[in-house]
């Protein structure tokens, strides 16, 4: 089970897209990666790194300059952004980002 609490029907639109990607779809060779080898939807990548998520909520990181380092995500920063970025293609993502205002933050001094 991922990090990330999963609502089914976010759990069932991601594998659909998943399933959905053909090999005219694919981008690069991490994107087919994560759909053959880790069942992982890609939804954010800058010039070192590439995210997926899957169907469980599972952040996946690879670095892309260590050809086979892949992780699981765990900076709860870095997941957010991950999913800011994928709700821009995948609104249903939205319901996976709290409002910064229903965080609650420790004050212990």
């Amino acid at each position: 089970m991922g990090l990330i609490k999963m609502p089914p029907e976010v759990s069932t639109y991601i594998q659909s897209e998943i399933t959905a990607l053909t090999p005219d779809k694919f981008k690069s060779w991490p994107a087919y990666d994560f759909k053959h080898n880790h069942n992982a939807l890609v939804l954010h990548y800058d010039a070192d790194y590439l995210w997926a998520i899957t169907p469980d909520g599972t952040i996946l990181c690879r670095d892309l300059l260590a050809f086979d380092d892949l992780k699981v995500e765990t900076n709860a920063t870095q997941i957010r952004e991950v999913l800011e970025h994928g709700a821009k293609n995948h609104p249903i993502l939205q319901v996976l980002l709290l409002p910064f205002s229903s965080i609650t933050l420790s004050t212990d001094s």
